[in-house]
């Protein structure tokens, strides 16, 4: 509406309305970090306020009554926002945190956010914690008093109580599957990748690890352990030969790249299942070719890198990390990758052990013993036979000692026909969670009433679902106005002609842009290694940007220029843009891996301006092109680009995991050629027409 009644400023006005919003994505997140999401809503309702307030003194003369007005309006909405902060947040009642609540007695002892996470810490005295994952079913160790840490309501882990410096109250952490890196070397300098509730240190510590570095992403997590809980986790026996890195995974390894260590540890750094549904669509960087180089490549000549993870039946994530491991072990000019290899399985985790050396004879018997001893299963260590495999945890088959001899064997045609996706990962293609094949689904569906279906990522179907009922509901939205509006009208008989250029115009424009912008969080998400700057930067540079860009398209229009020239001419720019970024931004991330957060969002500001500015050219010079031809039609094209950015939103995960992220620069980059062709199109036939 806004844009109709000025029409002979439309660039203007959406420029206005995408610096703001670019604006308001940034003010967002550095609220997050001073106040609790709660009072940001009052933030958020009192730019409302301020809107209404503007709003009502543009459109009124009789000043007393707007202003009184609008005081009395802001005054019921502020009372209204205060007496709903003070009820508590309404979680989701299917999320792990409300279920522990309903336990007699259980809170929330601590809670504390930031722009990462909203983190409670529970405490269940009547029904206690005793979580200790991949523990033996043959351990009699006690298990200390335990606190639950969820973040954001969801991810859950376990934080022990080791109040005096007395390891043996730790003995239980030598019963667990990811003991295994201790059986091949002993009192090792140690990473570990990812804190969480702190297990994975107690554990080092028990097993006398002469130095222990830990890199956790989320500050308040190491707040909670080393601070608010610091008594309850025993922080200061542990300090001593502990230091703690706030930083994301793989910038710690470019910001060190000399440290050495003999263990790499990641256990469970994604909290929770990693082939769950709910995060299939979920991207992980930390599984990738390249992340397990570096991994690699920081090990003394001796020395292994160790995952853990939850055992799912049939294998997938195993699979998939074993073949990218191996795939990253053929790039380093390993002939055998499978003597580098040990995996083992209790009755609910899985442990992979990766060795810088070919493990020796002396080793493999450690693991064995260390098997038998903890009623653990060895799946796979160079030369095991199927006899020495499923022998504690039973299952029907020894499938995973098959399947991960077929996977080492380097089997093309076991990979293509397995039921499940477990291709290499990579960081144009990363550890999606997903493993689903649309060559398995009838097989899949079939087996409905054998439990089939919980076999298929329901999160990625979910997400082609949405993405038809969206296609479907923005198709009819689109056609409805041509069969309603006047058909005597001149403008609409003109439409009725040339309505498939039209159309295809702006909805193009709208795939094209977030396209662009999702494919640049990506890119940026590797560079600065931290999702929540990634796309902070990203998103408010593309909004703010392309609002000046816009703002730009309007003094130009006011100058005479062409409408047809200034959309060519942007589109021009924006292909080689993209051209030109596919060569400068991998140098460019090179150059400067060693920066701080600081310059690298400076630089990426810096460099990916031009491009965002020539984006803001195309929407709002069509706009002004109907607003002095057909303004009728204003609000029609505005909408037929929003079910754009919605469609688009929905099917760039999509291409992202079929296709990887660089499809869709190609993708974007044929959008706006396609946009600039119907543009012309359609402006010629309407010129025809006119002048016929």
């Amino acid at each position: 509406m806004s844009l109709k009644f000025f029409k002979h400023s439309i660039p203007a006005v959406y420029g206005v309305n995408l610096v703001g919003s670019g604006v308001g994505a940034g003010l967002i997140i550095v609220l997050l970090e001073f106040l609790h999401p709660h009072t940001i809503l009052l933030v958020i309702c009192s730019f409302a306020v301020a809107t209404l307030v503007i709003a009502w003194y543009e459109l009124t003369t009789k000043y007393h009554l707007h202003l009184f007005l609008c005081i009395i309006i802001s005054s019921i909405i502020i009372c209204a926002i205060f007496s709903i902060l003070h009820h508590p947040l309404n979680i989701n009642n299917f999320k792990p945190l409300p279920q522990i609540l309903q336990l007699p007695q259980s809170s929330v002892i601590l809670q504390l956010s930031n722009p990462q996470s909203l983190i409670h810490v529970v405490k269940s005295p009547v029904i206690p914690y005793r979580a200790v994952a991949g523990l033996s079913l043959q351990s009699s160790a006690i298990i200390p008093d335990q606190l639950g840490m969820f973040i954001d309501a969801n991810h859950f882990s376990a934080i022990n109580q080791f109040t005096e410096n007395k390891p043996d109250t730790l003995a239980f952490l030598a019963d667990t599957s990811s003991a295994l890196a201790y059986q091949v070397i002993k009192k090792p300098q140690q990473l570990i990748l990812g804190l969480a509730g702190g297990s994975t240190l107690l554990q080092a510590f028990y097993h006398q690890a002469n130095h222990i570095d830990i890199v956790e992403p989320n500050p308040l997590i190491i707040n909670i352990f080393t601070d608010k809980l610091a008594n309850y986790t025993g922080w200061k026996h542990l300090a001593p030969q502990t230091q703690i890195y706030n930083q994301s995974f793989r910038s710690f390894f470019l910001a060190f790249p000399d440290k050495k260590y003999d263990v790499i540890q990641l256990d469970f750094i994604d909290g929770g299942h990693i082939g769950s549904n709910i995060y299939s669509l979920a991207e992980n960087y930390n599984y990738t070719v390249e992340a397990i180089e570096q991994y690699w490549r920081a090990l003394t000549h001796q020395g292994v890198v160790q995952f853990t993870h939850w055992l799912d039946l049939p294998a997938r994530s195993s699979l998939k990390l074993v073949n990218t491991i191996q795939s990253m072990l053929n790039q380093q000019g390993i002939e055998s990758p499978g003597n580098h290899l040990v995996l083992i399985r209790s009755w609910k985790t899985l442990t992979i052990l990766l060795s810088k050396q070919p493990l020796n004879s002396g080793i493999i018997s450690n693991i064995i013993q260390f098997c038998h001893a903890k009623g653990f299963d060895t799946i796979y260590f160079p030369n095991i036979t199927a006899v020495q495999t499923n022998k504690t945890n039973i299952i029907p088959h020894p499938t995973f000692h098959q399947l991960i001899n077929e996977t080492i064997l380097n089997n093309k045609n076991f990979r293509l026909s397995y039921k499940f996706d477990i291709s290499v990962t990579s960081d144009n293609k990363p550890f999606f969670n997903h493993f689903f094949k649309w060559t398995s689904i009838n097989e899949f569906l079939s087996l409905a009433r054998k439990g089939g279906i919980s076999l298929i990522e329901t999160s990625y179907l979910l997400q082609f679902l949405i993405l038809i009922i969206c296609i479907i509901f923005s198709t009819l939205l689109i056609i409805l106005p041509l069969i309603f509006h006047n058909s005597h009208s001149t403008n609409t008989a003109l439409l009725k002609s040339h309505s498939l250029a039209f159309t295809d115009y702006f909805l193009l424009i709208g795939f094209s842009f977030f396209f662009l912008e999702i494919a640049f969080i990506q890119y940026f998400v590797l560079w600065f290694d931290n999702i929540l700057i990634a796309v902070t930067v990203t998103t408010c540079s593309f909004l703010i940007f392309s609002g000046i860009g816009s703002i730009l398209a309007n003094i130009l229009i006011n100058k005479q220029f062409s409408y047809s020239l200034l959309i060519n001419t942007t589109v021009i720019c924006i292909i080689l843009s993209l051209i030109s970024l596919q060569f400068i931004l991998p140098l460019l991330f090179e150059w400067l891996r060693h920066s701080t957060l600081l310059t690298k969002s400076i630089i990426a500001i810096i460099i990916i301006s031009p491009l965002t500015v020539a984006i803001g050219f195309p929407f709002a010079t069509a706009l002004a092109s109907l607003g002095k031809q057909l303004d009728q039609l204003i609000p029609w094209a505005w909408s037929i680009n929003n079910s754009a950015s919605v469609i688009s939103i929905l099917l760039a995960p999509i291409i992202a995991i079929e296709l990887g992220f660089n499809s869709l620069l190609l993708i974007a980059a044929c959008c706006y050629l396609a946009a600039a062709y119907a543009f012309q199109k359609f402006t010629a036939r309407l010129n025809y027409t006119k002048a016929g």
